[in-house]
């Protein structure tokens, strides 16, 4: 069965999915890391791996997901799995954010406003921003990270 099929099939008999990260069960505690693990295995799951196999035959068809459906894995997903009142903006959710600069000049990300709109911002965002690019942090509406 196909990764998202398998994750609608899920969702749909009402089984809550999320993406999370545990250091002790993988090399990095960042949701970006695990959403872009997450979107690379998808990939690799859709193509196949296995080269003595035509590539008609040896992927999984409509295993892929995208940055947008990882990322919501990551914070709304990952919120409904811990019946956490976060993950989201919504009224009665609880304010959990990072102020991403894209201009940072040790970043990794940059944003060029002719072109880029918020999808791919957000896609920037997700791929290539690193520690540089993260200005402000809050926790619970408490801003815990300033620079």
């Amino acid at each position: 069965m196909a990764a998202v099929d398998a994750l609608r099939r899920a969702a749909g008999l009402g089984v809550r999915v999320g993406l999370g990260t545990d250091v002790a069960g993988g090399p990095s505690a960042s949701l970006f890391d695990a959403a872009r693990q997450a979107i690379t295995v998808s990939r690799l799951l859709e193509t196949g791996v296995d080269a003595r196999l035509d590539a008609r035959e040896r992927g999984v068809a409509d295993s892929r997901i995208d940055f947008v459906h990882a990322l919501h894995l990551a914070t709304a997903g990952g919120a409904d799995v811990l019946d956490l009142p976060v993950g989201r903006f919504a009224p009665g959710c609880r304010f959990d954010a990072l102020l991403i600069d894209p201009q940072a000049p040790e970043g990794g990300i940059v944003a060029f406003d002719d072109i880029d709109d918020e999808h791919d911002l957000l896609q920037k965002t997700l791929h290539g921003a690193t520690r540089a690019n993260v200005r402000e942090v809050w926790v619970d509406g408490v801003r815990v990270v300033s620079h």
